[in-house]
């Protein structure tokens, strides 16, 4: 597959010879564009971006490069291969802390401890949201801390801790409010309470929590949506098995199937 005239391998090309903060700024840009319009090309120029960013002098120290590295660590959560995206999220949080942006480190920090979560490495992931919180809240940043007690919460669930998790998903939802920029993070804290609430016996509340996720949903357009629609139709499912509602369980697995058939995510399966 020839990828030398696409904007983006154009700037990798020179990036050897010429690195610069303005080139890796670029191309922290065109990597984002990339990851939100995937084609058959991105895995490959992603793995070429990582590539030239190991070329990167130690000395660079720029927005642009934590950028990029979240970007090539994202590629990796979103292809369902977490392991690779450990090391560009780890490279992320040294250089955001060299740079002295607390803005760049309370993202970096965030991006790895979900990359961390979903390695299992559960204390490091929750010790990254418990510093990354704190930054946030200097920052009064919401929006991010709201994001974070997400995280924190599936770091707990992966650790089968299902009250603590809850008790963040709750965090999370206080947080996030009314405020519009946070209800994709408000209705991940209410699926992820409907399926804690299964394992915690309570499937009260998680029926009433996934069918408020289902009534306020809008029709999902893009492949994340889709994704998100297939998680909250398959813990609807889970919950509408555990009290013997089988004919409404099958049409909820039938639209959660549709959902992640059209994700085309490796993350739906």
């Amino acid at each position: 597959m020839d990828l030398s005239n696409t904007p983006l391998q154009l700037i990798l090309d020179r990036i050897p010879s010429g690195a610069s903060a303005e080139l890796l700024d670029r191309m922290g840009d065109l990597l984002r564009k990339e990851l939100a319009s995937p084609t058959s090309e991105t895995g490959l120029l992603v793995e070429a971006a990582y590539s030239a960013l190991q070329q990167v002098p130690g000395s660079l120290v720029c927005a642009g490069r934590v950028c990029s590295l979240l970007g090539v660590m994202n590629h990796y959560y979103r292809a369902a291969r977490p392991e690779a995206g450990l090391a560009p999220a780890h490279d992320a949080v040294a250089i955001a802390r060299e740079l002295g942006d607390p803005i760049w480190l309370c993202k970096a920090l965030k991006c790895l401890a979900m990359i961390l979560a979903d390695t299992r490495d559960i204390p490091s992931a929750i010790k990254c949201c418990a510093e990354a919180i704190e930054i946030a809240r200097q920052l009064n940043d919401v929006t991010q801390e709201s994001a974070l007690w997400l995280n924190a919460g599936v770091a707990n669930y992966y650790s089968a801790h299902y009250a603590d998790a809850v008790a963040c998903y709750q965090k999370a939802i206080e947080l996030a409010a009314d405020r519009p920029d946070t209800q994709g993070i408000r209705q991940s804290a209410l699926s992820n309470i409907a399926v804690a609430a299964l394992h915690l016996g309570d499937v009260g509340r998680g029926l009433n929590a996934i069918r408020q996720v289902i009534h306020e949903s809008e029709v999902p357009e893009s492949a994340a949506e889709l994704l998100m629609q297939a998680h909250h139709e398959h813990h609807y499912t889970r919950l509408l098995l555990e009290v013997g509602l089988v004919e409404q369980a099958r049409a909820r697995a039938q639209l959660a199937k549709d959902a992640a058939a059209r994700s085309h995510s490796p993350r739906a399966d």
